[in-house]
């Protein structure tokens, strides 16, 4: 017995041994298998990467028209099951330089737990990306012809994503614009997107699949959030529904694009909360509640020629033709605002057009919109606005807008009472040569648009009114001095002697043929020629019977 258990125990021993020696020899097998596989990786992984590179390249690039896609590189990241693609940018072929997209990098991360489950996704997340537009590169898109919405972004996208993006992050990006690379541009930056579930695949019909939040700084010192959800990859555009919110809002840092529509702002701040929704036939805005105060802006007439205005009104016109014939295809854009308030303001009207230049402006007081839509809706819309024209005589505008999605359709009572006429002066110049030492006006006007018909009236009324003082008019040429006396000699003799003051009324009457916001610009364009007629060329009529 004691040899069998002395026998029993080295085998024992043997068989620990061996085991030993076995586990040895496989960890050395192993070492070397992963020293070979890491070296042949380090090898391996510079060709596969430039192959993956190529293969991006070549493929984002196959849909896309006018734009080119190049990448620095491709990197594999195998511990944490990821690829970084670095130094992308995205130039316009007809203007390569300076590109309209440069990113620093762009990491997806495959998520492990969900390939366990049969689910191929990919998180997303992009650093510091830059977006670069300016006025040559947007004429030339709009030159091209194709729509935006055809240049093959979304076949791009699902050419190089194999797996559904269940996350997307964007951190610290930057958009700005330029009306030329070396001018000043307006920014938004600080840009900060989080998106989840953006498949790449097709959605039904008003799904809406991924929830989005964005934060951001705009013109450098307004926060703006937005929240909702979106279908990114919808087909031509994408859809979806945003609530937002923007506070402190600085006018004078959109001045450099502003002047394109003929504004100048000088000063001004904006708080706005409302949503926006595009839908695949219609885009909506909601504002439930905005804001302005302190704001300093002036239309700008620069256009040459006597019948600057009248062309205006035919370029309207023939604008708002043009839309008509297309509505039937355009996205509709309707509008509400719940409630829109103006605390102080002053807003003028420059013409440079004219030879003296002049300004005509108003001191807002207090202005105030409540249920505007353009289209239906079951109450109507009330504007209010108190204020003083000129530094002296005092504004009230009051009417009420009825939901019309074709153009204007209103009822406006407005009064201004007691501008000292002389602050008229540049106006009075460069329209009738003349000027005023003494007097006041004071202006009554209705206006009703109804189906498209345009019917009121415009009453000034003159008071006290002297037009020459020897004093003031020495330095001036004979003719000139002239044709003042014998106007203000007019109107002495034509004015009421009970009232002192010369009164007159110009009828507003007409059609407004156009539509959506031509219809209103052609409405604007022919209240102020009307307001130009009653009471610069009232002048004249009045004092020369």
């Amino acid at each position: 017995m004691p040899r069998g258990r002395g026998f029993e125990e080295g085998a024992r021993r043997s068989s620990a041994l061996v085991v030993m020696r076995s586990a040895r020899t496989f960890g050395v097998l192993a070492t070397i298998f992963v020293l070979v596989a890491s070296i042949a990786a380090t090898v391996a992984k510079p060709f596969l990467e430039g192959a993956l590179r190529r293969w991006f390249v070549a493929r984002i690039n196959e849909p896309l028209e006018d734009y080119t896609v190049a990448l620095g590189s491709f990197q594999l990241h195998p511990l944490t099951v990821s690829v970084s693609l670095v130094n992308l940018t995205m130039t316009q072929d007809a203007r390569p330089n300076p590109p309209v997209l440069a990113v620093r990098r762009i990491r997806a991360t495959i998520d492990g737990r969900a390939l366990l489950h049969g689910v191929r996704v990919v998180s997303v997340f992009v650093d510091r990306p830059t977006v670069l537009l300016d006025l040559p590169k947007l004429r030339e898109e709009a030159d091209d012809g194709t729509p935006v919405s055809d240049k093959g972004w979304q076949e791009a996208f699902q050419n190089v994503s194999p797996l559904e993006v269940n996350e997307l992050r964007v951190v610290d990006g930057v958009v700005s614009y330029r009306d030329e690379p070396n001018a000043e541009a307006v920014q938004i930056d600080r840009l900060d997107i989080r998106a989840n579930n953006i498949r790449n695949v097709r959605s039904e019909p008003g799904d809406h699949p991924s929830p989005l939040r964005i934060d951001a700084r705009v013109f450098g010192s307004a926060s703006l959030h937005l929240e909702g959800a979106v279908d990114l990859l919808a087909q031509p555009t994408p859809l979806g529904r945003v609530d937002f919110q923007l506070a402190n809002a600085r006018f004078d840092r959109i001045a450099p694009v502003a002047h394109h529509a003929g504004l100048r702002f000088r000063a001004g701040v904006l708080d706005a909360v409302g949503s926006f929704e595009k839908a695949p036939n219609e885009t909506s805005v909601e504002l439930r509640a905005v804001r302005l105060e302190g704001l300093e802006a002036d239309y700008m007439e620069s256009r040459k020629g006597p019948t600057a205005e009248k062309e205006a009104v035919k370029d309207a016109g023939q604008s708002a033709a043009k839309a008509a014939t297309t509505s039937a295809s355009s996205t509709r854009t309707r509008v509400v605002i719940e409630a829109l308030d103006i605390d102080s303001g002053n807003f003028g009207f420059v013409n440079t057009a004219v030879d003296p230049a002049y300004r005509l402006f108003v001191d807002v007081e207090k202005a105030a919109i409540r249920n505007f839509s353009n289209g239906e809706r079951h109450q109507d819309a009330t504007l209010l606005l108190d204020g003083r024209v000129m530094g002296s005589g005092k504004l009230r505008l009051e009417g009420t807008i009825r939901p019309d999605d074709e153009g204007p359709d209103l009822d406006v009572d407005l009064k201004i009472e007691g501008v000292q006429i002389n602050t008229l002066n540049p106006a009075l110049r460069a329209h009738g040569r003349v000027d005023v030492t003494a007097g006041r006006l004071s202006v009554y006007s209705e206006v009703e648009v109804r189906n498209r018909r345009v019917k009121g009236y415009v009453k000034p009324i003159i008071v006290d009114l002297e037009v020459y003082d020897p004093a003031q008019d020495r330095k001036k040429p004979l003719f000139e001095r002239l044709y003042e006396r014998t106007v203000g000699a007019a109107a002495e003799l034509f004015e009421n002697p009970k009232t002192e003051q010369v009164a007159t009324v110009t009828p507003i009457e007409g059609r407004l043929d156009a539509i959506d916001a031509d219809g209103w610009r052609s409405f604007v364009l022919l209240l102020r020629n009307a307001f130009v007629e009653a009471i610069q060329g009232g002048l004249e009529r009045e004092s020369r019977r």
